[in-house]
């Protein structure tokens, strides 16, 4: 009987340490998560602050060269989707699959967009899936 009951002690408190641990890296995990969004989020703030300031100034060239980096970066990143049949979040994958299509036709027209998806592609700032 004293060895049922130390068993189910030692069950509880193993229970008890597992959960605090698991809950505390999932605390630290959803920090990091906030903590990266932020630091997108001031990234996109900027370009677009900059990317303004340059409409205004009337330097449209300088615009589509600021503009054509994330662009490029978001295909270079995903264009595995384009030919992937295996998709891992259907409705995502399809609105993903979708803009990259949109970004290769206007690639197609804006040389500097194209080029800087090339660079990005021959420096190998990719998932490491392209095919």
């Amino acid at each position: 009987m004293k060895t049922l009951i130390v068993s189910f002690v030692s069950l509880l408190l193993g229970l008890a340490a597992g959960w605090y641990f698991e809950h505390r890296q999932a605390e630290h995990e959803m920090t990091n998560a906030v903590k990266d969004i932020q630091i997108h989020n001031r990234q996109e703030a900027a370009i677009d602050l900059r990317a303004i300031e340059l409409i205004q100034s009337g330097d449209t060239q300088r615009v589509v060269q600021l503009l054509s980096f994330p662009i490029a970066s978001f295909y270079a990143w995903n264009m595995n989707l384009i030919h992937n049949d295996n998709a891992t979040v259907p409705w995502n994958d399809e609105v993903t699959r979708g803009l990259l299509i949109q970004i290769e036709q206007f690639a197609q027209t804006n040389a500097v967009v194209a080029a800087q998806i090339k660079t990005n592609i021959n420096y190998g700032l990719t998932n490491g899936l392209v095919r």
